[in-house]
């Protein structure tokens, strides 16, 4: 008998945490992670009053970020890793004081400082017309999505002064050269970003379009 409620006990068990890691996994496509981009889900038991779930994603395979189950609304998870997934976003993404939180987080993943906002986010709606003309086809070059995946989907790219030491070595920018880091989002996902040149002088855009390490298109 104990061991039928023990086996009853376990198989109710591993019942409930495939459905947070089938929650999680409808949590993540709602907000515009795509099914590739998800490497693996796994919720475990713990001795805390929550079950941790762990998501592994395609930018940083190697990192586990851990998710608990939202009290409050089924259905939804709460992050509680110390830095968020740097292609995830948790809030409305038009909302300032949250934005400036979250892209300053993505920003520094790649070794950016002296973070400042510059502009309200540039808004369009990106389709097959769109994505190869000019400007946009120069923005999604610095990108490792494919802009195909994000069609008929509106873009919102947020300006921000910032400053890069590696990145001003590298491009053999002169101490008043300004660089403008760029995030690129859709719905709630950080898809990518980019960074333009100004020199002292203002001329804008020296050398075209850059990633966020630094790179043309060609590298």
């Amino acid at each position: 008998m104990i061991l039928l409620v023990i086996a009853a006990s376990y198989i109710a068990l591993q019942l409930k945490l495939k459905g947070f890691e089938r929650d999680m996994r409808v949590y993540l496509l709602e907000r515009g992670v795509a099914d590739e981009e998800i490497v693996s889900i796994e919720a475990h038991w713990s001795h805390l009053p929550t079950y941790p779930v762990i998501v592994k994603l395609s930018q940083e395979p190697q990192r586990g970020y851990l998710f608990k189950p939202d009290e409050q609304r089924k259905g939804h998870f709460v992050l509680i890793d110390s830095r968020p997934p740097q292609m995830l976003y948790t809030d409305d993404p038009l909302e300032p004081k949250r934005s400036l939180m979250r892209d300053t987080a993505y920003l520094e993943a790649y070794g950016f400082a002296d973070i400042q906002p510059v502009q309200d986010p540039d808004s369009y709606v990106l389709t097959a017309d769109t994505a190869p003309s000019a400007p946009y086809r120069d923005y999604w070059a610095a990108q490792n999505v494919d802009p195909a995946l994000l069609y008929n989907q509106t873009i919102h790219t947020y300006q921000y002064a910032a400053d890069h030491p590696d990145i001003r070595r590298k491009l053999g920018l002169k101490p008043d050269d300004k660089l403008w880091a760029y995030v690129i989002v859709a719905g709630d996902l950080a898809r990518g970003g980019y960074l333009t040149v100004e020199t002292a002088s203002g001329e804008r855009n020296v050398g075209g379009v850059y990633s966020l390490k630094g790179e043309t298109a060609d590298e």
